[in-house]
């Protein structure tokens, strides 16, 4: 068997890149006031609330082990769909199963002519003011929104 590397380009935000150090924290805090099901599935598992992660007792680390162990996957993945539904603008999730190396991207796909009569002639300012939006409603303000690649392997 032999291990492969390709990397995935698109615009957007290394998830790597991100300094703040509450920044777990408010992730969680947003996908459950977004009524995200794998979020709130998670929570039902520790027999809380989903309000309880409001509280400041919360255990975010045991949360996090808890969520990935059920799902196999970053909660990071959970952002691409609800970006999609807030802006029409459609992005993906990029990485390996650890957010340190992963990203959430807009990736142009080919032939151009299907993505623009789908989504429209989406701009750069567009993209970038729509990850400025979304990542200042999870309260993380200081992000490097631009051409990424994500190595993948497999």
């Amino acid at each position: 068997m032999s291990i492969h590397y390709w990397s995935v380009d698109g615009f957007g935000v290394r998830f790597d890149e991100i300094k703040d150090p509450d920044y777990f924290e408010k992730l969680v805090r947003f996908l459950v006031k977004e009524k995200n099901e794998a979020v709130l599935e998670t929570l039902k598992r520790f027999d809380d609330e989903a309000d309880a992660v409001f509280d400041e007792e919360f255990d975010f680390d045991r949360f996090e082990e808890n969520y990935e162990w059920q799902f196999g996957e970053p909660l990071e993945i959970e952002l691409a769909q609800i970006f999609f539904e807030k802006f029409g603008i459609p992005v993906i999730y990029s990485g390996v199963n650890d957010y340190r190396e992963s990203a959430l991207l807009f990736t142009p796909m080919y032939p151009w002519d299907a993505v623009f009569k789908k989504y429209g002639n989406v701009t750069r300012d567009q993209v970038v003011k729509a990850f400025e939006d979304f990542f200042a409603e999870i309260g993380i303000e200081d992000v490097r929104i631009d051409y990424q690649e994500v190595e993948m392997w497999g």
